[in-house]
């Protein structure tokens, strides 16, 4: 009897070490983790700071950087719901301006909502935003002025971004942008971004500037409305930069997607300025079509004279 009651001692005292060592081992584990979060953490800031500290240097040589080529041919829409506002795919309007959506947008918000606390973070109600979402699709003439709820107006504008069936930064660009944000040397990986962004289709490209040019102009406002471009970029990302597959290595992006949005909201300027080079191979284009035509004219003279 003594016997079985040492066993049984012997054997609960080992699983209380048992217990113990398990016990260890986790805690050690959840130390190890909690570094290495935190060291993520300030890995992550002193990357972001790499990321925003400033505009690349106008010294690079931006001509060491592949030019992309337009791949994508941008399209009149078909007739059905891809024809919708909503729900469709992007078009300009019959004289070329900006989608209506998008400059009545923009321009309440630039009237009376760029002091409002929390603009484009904070969203209006569902029910007025689906009012206004039917109202343009319907192809009602919608007026705006009269929303008293400027997050309303926010939340239809990111809505509209959000159902294009080929987002703003195109499907077709994607993987370009991805591969650009992955480069590790500051100047090449802005020099790139900014070459793929001078790539997009024309009216994407239009839209694209004038929407960055609004943001940049809300975050300027940061110290009242507390939307720092970081801010914007992760909101307005979700539905300028997506992936034709939705799928988990998509997500997984969704960090490089709101950083390649920040770095082009934080250096507007510097993105959507005119490139030499294209300024350049304009004027050349001109010079040779005028010499062209002189040649011709001179070859026509000496033909009536003889």
């Amino acid at each position: 009897m003594r016997e079985l009651i040492a066993r049984k001692e012997g054997q609960n005292e080992e699983t209380e070490i048992m217990r113990l060592l398990k016990s260890l081992t986790f805690d050690e584990n959840h130390m190890k983790v909690n570094r290495k979060m935190t060291q993520e953490h300030v890995d992550d800031k002193k990357s972001r700071g790499h990321w925003f500290s400033s505009k690349p240097d106008s010294r690079t040589n931006s001509n060491t950087v592949k030019k992309i080529e337009p791949k994508y041919v941008y399209g009149q829409a078909q007739p059905g719901a891809e024809n919708d506002v909503f729900g469709g795919y992007l078009r300009m309007e019959d004289n070329g301006d900006i989608p209506r959506i998008v400059s009545l947008c923009v321009k309440e918000v630039e009237a009376r909502g760029l002091q409002s606390v929390g603009i484009y973070r904070l969203s209006g109600p569902a029910s007025t935003i689906q009012k206004y979402r039917a109202a343009f699709n319907k192809g009602d003439r919608v007026s705006l002025k009269e929303e008293h709820d400027i997050n309303a107006v926010t939340g239809l504008l990111k809505l509209y971004f959000r159902e294009l069936r080929n987002p703003l930064m195109t499907h077709e660009y994607y993987d370009w942008f991805i591969e650009a944000a992955k480069i590790s040397d500051y100047e090449e990986r802005m020099y790139q971004i900014k070459s793929i962004i001078h790539s997009l289709p024309k009216p994407n490209y239009r839209v694209l500037e004038y929407l960055m040019r609004h943001l940049n102009l809300v975050a300027s406002y940061s110290d009242i409305n507390k939307m720092e471009p970081s801010n914007l970029a992760l909101i307005f990302s979700v539905g300028l930069l997506r992936s034709a597959q939705e799928d988990l290595s998509s997500i997984m992006m969704s960090d490089l997607h709101s950083k390649i949005i920040e770095a082009v909201i934080q250096q507007v300027e510097w993105f959507f300025e005119e490139e030499e080079e294209d300024e350049d191979e304009e004027e050349e284009e001109e010079g040779q079509g005028e010499e062209l035509i002189q040649d011709q004219t001179h070859a026509h003279t000496r033909t009536e004279r003889s």
